[in-house]
């Protein structure tokens, strides 16, 4: 988990946001969502909350929040909420304990 927390900021370094989203070159963005699924397995959603937050930023920085880029992310997010509504409830809940 650690190892894929590091490699997810190299490749956004090195290529950008717009180099991962080159179709010519599609293994940039299957690296990407693969350090993206490894992290989840270290259990802390923070972590993958973390690299969403990264990867907006540079999305803004980067001005692809005005290209067609933006309209490829919102489809993808909808789908990501799309499929994760109907496990909402097998989530594991927070501990609210004092």
């Amino acid at each position: 988990m650690m190892a894929a927390g590091s490699v997810f900021p190299f490749l956004l370094a090195r290529y950008g946001v717009r180099g991962m989203f080159d179709l010519a070159r599609p293994w940039r963005m299957l690296l990407l969502v693969g350090t993206v699924v490894a992290t989840t397995y270290g259990g802390f959603r923070s972590s993958v909350l973390f690299l969403m937050m990264m990867f907006a930023t540079l999305f803004v920085l980067e001005g692809l929040w005005r290209t067609r880029y933006m309209l490829m992310v919102l489809c993808l997010g909808l789908a990501a909420g799309l499929v994760l509504v109907p496990f909402a409830d097998k989530m594991p809940l927070s501990c609210n304990d004092p």
